[in-house]
């Protein structure tokens, strides 16, 4: 069963550990040449999902003003339960109760969430708290799992701004496969119009185009027959909410939440890079 540390691991950018099924998927799609009736329709869903979100942009600018006037002072209005990011690793035992212990330098903490059986990792970054991870492992259903926990997170956060599953996955491949096949009946119908003679497709140009078939063909086979997966990715001012569902053949569903400070989380990279270079400077 992974680890939490591997369970982000389907990324949306964060994870550092082997991509997984949905990412290879994403690079196999992105490298296959497009018509350009599929590039259309591909530019033209990206400008319709794409939020403004000025609110959003206004409360992360005076979150990092008030952080800037006072850092050691401030505390976000946001967190994780009762905890807000930048507390203070006793102030975070206190807030999450009688569970909550020290471990490795973390806070950690057993509890029930949502009904989940959930073991909660707080990390800080100088001493300031700047990310929680709710680890659930083994549910039963990946796909109820996933759908009632990301449900419960967008009655709070709203609709998720990035989500990538197994079955959009295979949606995405049909809807490529619709895309090549209304290409090639435009086509078609304009050399009708056109009255011009019917043309031959080149050897090439009908080899390129049974090789996407197939590819696409073995990748629907290949997802088909994998574990579900699924992540889903949620923002506010100051908050960036992860979900993740991980599943290996045969056994039960790991999910993992991870909430992570938009204003802290800098100085927490910083400080890993400078923990890296103490410790490589040993060697």
């Amino acid at each position: 069963m992974p680890g939490p540390e591997h369970a982000a691991c389907p990324g949306a950018g964060m994870g550092q550990s082997p991509c997984g099924p949905l990412d290879c998927l994403d690079r196999r799609t992105s490298d296959q040449p497009m018509r350009p009736a599929i590039a259309l329709c591909a530019c033209l869903a990206l400008v319709a999902g794409c939020p403004a979100g000025p609110n959003k942009v206004v409360q992360r600018r005076d979150a990092i003003r008030a952080f800037n006037a006072d850092a050691a002072a401030w505390r976000s209005t946001e967190g994780f339960q009762t905890t807000r990011w930048g507390m203070t690793a006793a102030e975070v035992v206190a807030a999450l109760g009688p569970t909550a212990a020290h471990e490795d330098g973390k806070v950690v903490a057993d509890m029930v969430v949502g009904g989940y059986e959930a073991r909660v990792h707080c990390s800080f970054a100088g001493g300031r708290l700047s990310d929680v991870a709710l680890w659930l492992p083994s549910l039963a259903s990946a796909r109820g799992s996933y759908a009632d926990i990301k449900g419960l997170l967008s009655t709070k956060y709203g609709k998720p701004a990035r989500e990538r599953t197994t079955d959009t996955a295979l949606d995405d491949l049909a809807t490529m496969h619709a895309l090549r096949s209304i290409g090639a009946g435009f086509n078609e119908s304009a050399q009708l119009v056109s009255g011009l003679p019917p043309t031959t497709t080149s050897t090439a140009a009908a080899i390129r185009d049974e090789g996407a078939n197939m590819r696409t063909a073995l990748e629907r086979d290949r997802l088909l027959n994998a574990p579900f997966q699924a992540r889903a990715a949620w923002a506010t001012g100051e908050t960036v909410v992860t979900l993740v569902l991980s599943q290996e053949r045969g056994a039960g569903a790991d999910v993992l939440v991870k909430y992570r400070s938009a204003i802290l989380w800098r100085e927490a990279s910083t400080q890993k890079k400078q923990e890296q270079a103490r410790r490589a400077a040993e060697f």
